[in-house]
Order: structure tokens, then sequence, then C-alpha cells
């Protein structure tokens, strides 16, 4: 698994900077740390960069970072968030829930508190992936084995109704049947 690429959005410099500074990049496998100080950046980084996860302030001015979020999802990008807010508005922890982010914490909040709750959203990245390559691999094998049964019918190595039944069931294949 390739290491992870973060973008931290906030309009003020100084947390952007301190955070970026204070994340631990070796465990949790960050290469590279992008940083925007508004929306409009952090999308014109987003459609260059495949960003993993997104460590985000909700309250921004002119956008916020739900609509970032809802930007994020209708492009159907692959990226995790993480949201830093000091309101505790229940508008946004809907907002931010309703639309999939991995997580919602309250400013201030400390460095060991972001770096375990973005380990636990690098975990999960980790995990999907492993899963996805797991299935590209099911997939593949299953692709094969069809591709095998139908030679060997075609061949004429499966004889009767039967021993063709028993394959096809063997390997999960959905059976029609014509007469």
């Amino acid at each position: 698994v390739r290491n992870m690429k973060l973008l931290i959005v906030d309009d003020e410099k100084i947390t952007t900077e301190v955070l970026e500074k204070q994340i631990d990049r070796r465990r949790l496998l960050i290469d590279e740390i992008y940083t925007a100080y508004d929306v409009r950046m952090a999308e014109e980084i987003l459609e260059k960069e495949p960003v993993d996860i997104v460590l985000c302030d909700i309250e921004m001015p002119r956008e916020n970072g739900l609509q970032l979020l809802e930007w994020v999802r209708n492009r159907k990008l692959d990226s995790e968030f993480l949201f830093l807010t000091s309101h505790e508005k229940f508008e946004y922890a809907l907002g931010a829930v309703k639309n999939g982010a991995a997580n919602y914490l309250l400013k201030p909040v400390d460095i060991p508190t972001i770096n375990k709750a973005l380990l636990d959203v690098v975990e999960k990245i980790t995990k999907e992936k492993q899963l996805h390559k797991i299935e590209e691999y099911w997939n593949y094998g299953k692709r094969k084995a069809v591709r095998e049964f139908w030679r060997e019918l075609l061949l004429g190595k499966l004889y009767t109704e039967e021993e063709i039944e028993e394959e096809i069931s063997r390997l999960g294949l959905p059976c029609v049947q014509y007469f």
C-alpha cells in the first residue's frame, strides 16, 4: 500500500503551519502534506492531486468545509474527511456525518488527539485498499475458473448433465434453465 497524501484546509494560516509540523508523518504513513486556506484553494489541489485524507476546518469565510466535502463527494473523489471546528452546531455534525466524514473534532484539540484520529482514518483506508485488492484477486480467479469451465465443456471434457450441473454449482455460477 502506497503512503498517504494529506490536505490541511483552514483559513487560519498559523493552524495549518502547526498541524503540518506536528502531524506524525512516519507513524501515519503520510508522504505529502498540502495546505489550503480556503475551499477554492483546496478544490484546486484536489483537482490535481489524489488526496487520501482531508483535515478541514468547517467554518471559513465564503464557503465552508461541508461545502468542500459535498464538492468532493459529487466528483466521486476518494478522500476521507476529518473535520476540526470550534463550533458545536448540530447542523455541522449532521452535515459531516450525512456526507460520510470519518470524524468531527472540536477545537481546541491537542496534537496527540489529532494524530490518533488520523491514525484511525489511515487504518480504515488501508483496510479498504486491502479488501479491494483481495476482491480483485477473487474476481480474477473466478473469471479464470469460468473460462476453464467453458473450455472443458466445449472440448467435451464434461460429459453428463449431472457433471455439468455439479461444476456449475461448485463454481457458484448462476444457472438458467432454458428447456
